[in-house]
Formats: structure tokens, sequence, C-alpha cells
């Protein structure tokens, strides 16, 4: 099933650009700096490890001892009068013993689960760079998106300080009445305080993306105008909905969970099992200092069965431990799966939602701007208040914000899609990058 990749139509008209790679440069120091990241890499280096270990279970082991000891011995009565009194005597003995288990069903079961754990550690490193990209990138549009604010707000209250002189210019001269001073005063104090609650998100947005990247470019690179939006396609959210099914990446992890405690069940289970293991070892003893005076080597291979008895009831308590475990396992793989459902759907309707809304927020600052630019006009033939004028300017000034946002919105929107059905790539960054003007 291939509808998922089509997606990538929606961003590939702007392979073109002269961009500087800022989100590009920003990924690239965000794998190096950021926490989040670094614990994943680290998680996936530490279960990668685990291959080895439970590969030993079923190698040979060489094990090497020795010893050395002084005795003391005092004879204090004896028949024989020479015997009576102290000797001390020194002796020394090394071994080399190596084992290889022959039928030992709890290590075999550990080593079973080596493909698991891999794929498990494989595919959680690559959740996360999904995550990285997708964190990356929502960090840089809310950056945008309060620069942005900032730079509306800012022409808001330039726009509002021209109208407030205009309207105190014509009361002046008995052209407007007192109000339309005061309500223009009033309009203008409340855009000073909105340039401040955008100053303050910008800087905000600025100390997140800071976070993530370690880094804090003194300027954005803006997005491409006009942006060209489409739905989706397939245009049908079940398609998606399969596709995230059998590729999503979260879901992966939960379904090698589930893999992973049910082959535990076996392991706990095969530890009651009887084990035979070959063993071969070399023993090297000196007592040349004892009475005895004795100096051997001896050889031995053979087999060892251990018959599993009695251990205190800890055996059975870790099969059921293991039991419930795995139901555990289950009960998250089902919610992850009912989850990974809401999240395709929901993303689908992002975009969906997003064209439809860039779409009508695009016309209505057209609408906007030809509203303002008609109030404008009467307000100096007099049929206009100025009242009007400041409603006008502000339905431009919201309408250009609303539309601003959309726009990263709907982006994010199509990564978030294609992170739902395992598709995001670095390739998808590239494109987002190229839509960046420099």
């Amino acid at each position: 099933m291939k509808h998922p990749h089509r997606l990538g139509l929606v961003l590939a008209f702007a392979a073109f650009s002269s961009s500087a790679n800022m989100l590009e440069d920003l990924y690239q120091q965000a794998l190096d700096y950021d926490a989040q990241y670094q614990s994943s890499r680290a998680e996936y280096q530490a279960n990668l490890q685990s291959k080895g270990a439970l590969r030993a279970a079923i190698l040979p082991q060489l094990t090497a001892s020795g010893t050395a000891q002084r005795q003391r011995d005092e004879i204090t009565a004896s028949t024989i009068p020479q015997y009576v009194g102290e000797s001390y005597a020194t002796s020394y003995s090394a071994a080399l013993r190596l084992s290889q288990p022959i039928f030992n069903w709890a290590a075999f079961a550990q080593y079973k689960q080596i493909g698991d754990r891999l794929g498990q550690a494989e595919t959680g490193l690559a959740a996360a760079d999904q995550e990285l990209i997708l964190r990356v990138t929502s960090a840089y549009f809310d950056w945008l998106a309060a620069e942005d604010s900032l730079r509306f707000a800012k022409a808001e209250k330039e726009a509002i300080g021209q109208q407030l002189q205009q309207a105190k210019s014509r009361y002046e001269v008995g052209l407007s009445a007192i109000t339309d001073v005061q309500e223009a005063q009033a309009r203008f104090d409340a855009s000073r305080a909105q340039e401040i609650v955008a100053a303050s998100r910008l800087r905000s947005a600025r100390e997140a993306l800071q976070v993530i990247t370690g880094t804090r470019p003194d300027s954005p690179q803006p997005l491409r105008t006009p942006l060209e939006v489409a739905p989706p396609e397939p245009a049908a959210p079940e398609a998606w909905v399969d596709q995230a099914m059998q590729n999503n990446l979260n879901l992966k992890q939960f379904e090698f969970s589930s893999r992973i405690a049910y082959q535990q069940i076996r392991e706990k289970q095969s530890s009651q099992l009887p084990q035979l293991n070959l063993f071969a070892e070399h023993q090297i003893n000196d007592q040349s200092d004892t009475p005895q005076g004795l100096e051997s080597e001896t050889s031995v291979v053979g087999l060892q069965l251990e018959i599993p008895l009695f251990r205190g009831g800890g055996a059975l308590a870790a099969v059921r431990e293991s039991r419930f475990r795995y139901e555990q396992s289950e009960a998250d793989l089902l919610r992850a799966r009912r989850e990974t459902v809401q999240l395709a759907r929901d993303a689908y309707d992002g975009v969906v939602t997003g064209e439809v809304q860039v779409s009508a927020l695009r016309q209505a600052v057209t609408s906007a701007e030809t509203a303002l630019e008609a109030i404008e006009a009467g307000f100096k033939v007099g049929s206009r208040t100025s009242v009007d004028v400041l409603n006008a300017q502000r339905e431009l000034f919201g309408a250009q914000r609303d539309l601003s946002r959309a726009r990263y919105d709907y982006l994010l929107s199509v990564l978030r899609l294609k992170q739902a059905v395992g598709a995001l790539a670095y390739a998808d960054l590239q494109q987002v990058d190229a839509m960046l003007i420099n």
C-alpha cells in the first residue's frame, strides 16, 4: 500500500528555494544537543548490548580459580613422642574449567528474544528521530508565529497611533467628537499591551527552540508566500488508518514488547526444567611443603545434571509475575492500537481542515483589506467614523495573524500525518526547509 507516500506531493511544489537550510542546520544541532533524543540514543545502544548478554548464556563458559593456604598443626599428645609439637605447611592449587550448556531451555528462551529486542531498539530510535524532526519543526514554526504576532502587533499599534493623531486633529477643528479620540486612545493602549505580550511570547519561543537545539539564531527565515495547500491523497481516512496500523513506529514498539513478554513466560517456566552441561576441568595441586609432600595434576571430563526441586517458591512466583507482565503488555498494545487509529484520523482531519482554513483565511485577508480601504475612503468623506476604521484595522490584522498561524499548522499536520503512518523522514524536513526564504 503506497498511498501515504503520495502526500509528498503536497510539499514537493517548493523544491526550488533560496533557503540557507536553517531547519536542516537546527535539526543537525538537535541530534547532538537535545536531551530527549540523547536519552533515546543511549537506550538504543544499551538495548544493542542485550544481544551479547542473551547469547552468552548458550555459549561456552571458561573459568579459572586458584588457592594458596598456610596451615598450622599443633599436636599436644601422641603415643609417638616425635609427633608432639607444631608443624607448618603451605599448599597451592589451580584449576581451569570449561563448561558448555547442552540442555538449558531458559537460556535458549532468552536467546530467542534477541531478534525482537533488536527490532524494538531500532524502532525506538527511528521513532525518536521522527519525533525530533517534528519537535524541531514545531518549535521553529512557533518562533515564526511569535515573530509574526509581534510584527502584526507593532503594525497595528502604528496604524492605531496614526488614527489617534487623526482623531485628535479632527477633534481640534470640530470635525469629530471627543468620543472618537477616547476610543482611539483606548485601542492604542490595548495595542501597546498586546505588543508587550507578543514580545514575551517571542522570547519564550526562542528559548523553547534553544532547549532542543542549543542555539538561538538572531532571526528566522520566513515561510514562502503564498503557500500552496492541498488535501491528502487518497482522500479516504481509512486508507491512512490501515497504513498507520501497519507502520506506525510507536505501535511497533508495543508489538515487540508484547512478544518479548510472552517469551519471558517460557523463559521463567523453563527455569524449573533440568539443566545438562558438558564440562572439562584440569586441576594442579602442590602440597610439596606438607608432610605428605604431594604434587598432582588431575583432568576431568563429564556431564553435570541439575534438577531443581524446590527453590523457596521463587520460581513459581516468577512465572506468575511474567504472566501478569504479559497481560499488561497486551493491554498496553490494545491501548496503543486504539490510540494509533485516533492519531491517524486526527492527523488526516488536521490536513483537511488546515487546507480549507488556509484557503478561507487567505480570502478573509483579501476581503478585510478591501473593506478597510472602503471604510477609510468613507471616513475621509465623513460617511464613516474612526471607530469603523479601527474595527476594520483590527479585523485585518486578526485575519493576517490567523492566516500566518494556519499556514504553520497545516505543514505541521502534514508532518504529523506522515509520522502517524511511519513515513516521516529527513527528506520531509528538507522539503519544508525548501519553503523558507533567505
